[in-house]
Formats: C-alpha cells, sequence, structure tokens
C-alpha cells in the first residue's frame, strides 16, 4: 500500500486526523534522515551535529504535539555523535 493510501485509510477508519496523519507522516521521515545521518552516513563535524540535533528537536516538538496525552518517544540528542 503507499503512503498517501495507507494515510489516507488512518483518516478514513478514523485511526488519525489529517493532522495526525501528517505530523507522523513528518515524524517517520525526519527520524528516518536521523538515522540515515548518524547511522548509516556518519556525522563528520559539529556543523552537521547542530542540523541533525536541530532535526531531533524538530522531530521532538511535533511529536509532543502529536502525542499530548501519551508518550512522546522522543530522539534522544545526547545520541547524535560525530563519527569521525
Amino acid at each position: 500500500m503507499s503512503t498517501l493510501k495507507h494515510y489516507g485509510e488512518e483518516i478514513k477508519n478514523k485511526n488519525f486526523t489529517p493532522k495526525q496523519s501528517a505530523q507522523s507522516f513528518v515524524m517517520e521521515e525526519i527520524k528516518g534522515w536521523i538515522n540515515e545521518f548518524n547511522i548509516q552516513q556518519g556525522i563528520d563535524n559539529a556543523h552537521e551535529k547542530k542540523f541533525v540535533q536541530a532535526l531531533a528537536k524538530l522531530h521532538n516538538k511535533i511529536s509532543n504535539d502529536f502525542n499530548k496525552s501519551g508518550d512522546s518517544m522522543p530522539v534522544e540528542l545526547d545520541e547524535i555523535k560525530i563519527a569521525r
């Protein structure tokens, strides 16, 4: 199932509001890029680390808004490290 169809179904089945669907999509995308940069590619310097940390903070802000009454499962900033 495509991403668009998946989120459309979540809205149709009233599992998510349209805003929650968009938030979920954005959080998954950001978390995937954080993983890609931090683990797969490796962070080479402090400037790259600051960028990845900014992505993590944005993810955490969206996550906190999405999960106002539950666990937000934030990205831990201390796990973002310069690899080389």
